[in-house]
């Protein structure tokens, strides 16, 4: 199965699994599973083949709807970014060069190497590689603080707890990120770096996606428009 995915104005396919596996689980709002091959996804309506019988849901009555494939176990990621609607894409590498955030796809979505290229703007996190329990509880901690800033967080030595500093990220690459603190630009070793968090107020106005898509390798779209023969997603631009 491949979704096109539309990032601001770039294109890029992303195969989330094999067309066979079109055996899904889906769950309704009253509690109840539904077992099935997906047939058909589009206005609103899907339809499943259960148990010999044709069953049709529309999406308002629709909690969730897990592929088999999903159930595999997660492959490791290098880093994942976190785009301002609440999009995480996992990628092998990501540079920042002129304001623009350069992603390389992580292979196991993708039919073939894709490289992508958005404006920073739309890039709200990235975190460096698999974190533990503890540390994904910091990494939320610090994002809930809310500080008017960019956020550069470390580790300053090998496990030790995360740490944090507030000041301007400016490029990113492969072996440094350069930080601005106290009117001072500092090239911080990658090494060091568990990831870092930008400065991006959420506007009051932001419209909402009609659904949150998960796949493997923490794959996570939000979606505003669904069909089965491809899933199509448009992200905010840095001026809506």
């Amino acid at each position: 199965m491949s979704w096109i995915v539309f990032i601001g104005t770039t294109m890029l396919v992303a195969q989330v699994a094999p067309v066979v596996a079109a055996e899904v689980v889906a769950t309704r709002l009253d509690g109840q599973s539904l077992g099935g091959q997906l047939q058909a996804w589009s206005d609103g309506t899907l339809t499943l083949q259960s148990d010999g019988k044709r069953v049709v849901i529309v999406e308002p009555e629709l909690i969730s709807i897990r592929s088999h494939a999903s159930m595999r176990g997660e492959p490791a990621v290098e880093f994942v970014v976190e785009l301002v609607d609440g999009t995480r894409l996992p990628v092998n590498q990501y540079t920042v060069i002129d304001g623009e955030a350069i992603l390389e796809l992580a292979p196991f979505w993708t039919p073939r190497h894709q490289t992508l290229r958005v404006p920073v703007e739309l890039v709200r996190a990235v975190q460096f590689g698999q974190f533990s329990t503890e540390d994904a509880l910091v990494w939320d901690e610090i994002s809930a603080f809310h500080l008017p800033g960019d956020v550069l967080v470390i580790r300053r030595r090998a496990e030790a707890k995360l740490d944090h500093l507030q000041g301007v990220l400016g490029e990113v690459t492969t072996d440094q990120v350069m930080f601005s603190l106290d009117d001072e630009t500092i090239p911080v070793s990658r090494s060091k770096v568990a990831g870092f968090q930008y400065y991006r107020p959420r506007p009051t106005d932001a419209s909402e996606g009609a659904c949150t898509i998960h796949a493997v390798g923490g794959l996570q779209i939000v979606a505003k428009h669904l069909r089965y023969d491809c899933l199509l997603y448009t992200s905010p631009s840095p001026r809506d």
